[in-house]
């Protein structure tokens, strides 16, 4: 095989392994008074978001994750679930982009279920793993939330790997 047929095969694989490669996917996050972390649904994975063409092309364009991007940025204030942005593998995102039709911050009123929230800061345990110190479980009827909080045993924190 000669030097050039060589090159464009190894051009051609790289090609086509490229998008499949192992990223970590993108996470929903959530701001809950001065604190902020992540959010993941008791079913699994992403927290869903209003469907639309949009939305729907938004996630065809993005390849630098599992999911596809975009995903949601929420607050919770004063009980009601807000969605304030979205994330994509860029970085962040006007509602706008995807939502031309909605203002800079909608009620969340299509979500509903139970949410776990793990928020900052972080600690490592005995075995490196990283930890929350606080965790909230949401239990969610229409946008608005109610919340129970766990605060993890501070011996559970060892030293930084």
């Amino acid at each position: 095989m000669n030097h050039c047929l060589r090159f464009g095969l190894l051009i051609l694989l790289l090609a086509i392994t490229y998008p499949s490669a192992a990223t970590r996917p993108l996470i929903d996050t959530i701001v809950v008074g001065e604190e902020s972390g992540e959010i993941f649904p008791e079913e699994c994975c992403w927290v869903e978001l209003p469907k639309t063409e949009g939305l729907a092309a938004a996630k065809r364009s993005e390849r630098c994750s599992a999911i596809g991007g975009p995903v949601g940025r929420f607050e919770l204030v004063e009980e009601q679930m807000w969605l304030v942005g979205l994330i994509r593998c860029g970085g962040d995102l006007p509602l706008s982009y995807v939502y031309p039709e909605m203002p800079d911050r909608v009620l969340a009123t299509w979500l509903s279920g139970r949410y776990f929230v793990r928020l900052s800061p972080r600690c490592f345990g005995a075995n490196g793993a990283e930890k929350s110190r606080r965790h909230l479980t949401l239990k969610i009827d229409a946008g608005i939330a109610s919340i129970e909080a766990q605060q993890i045993d501070e011996s559970e924190c060892g030293s930084a790997p």
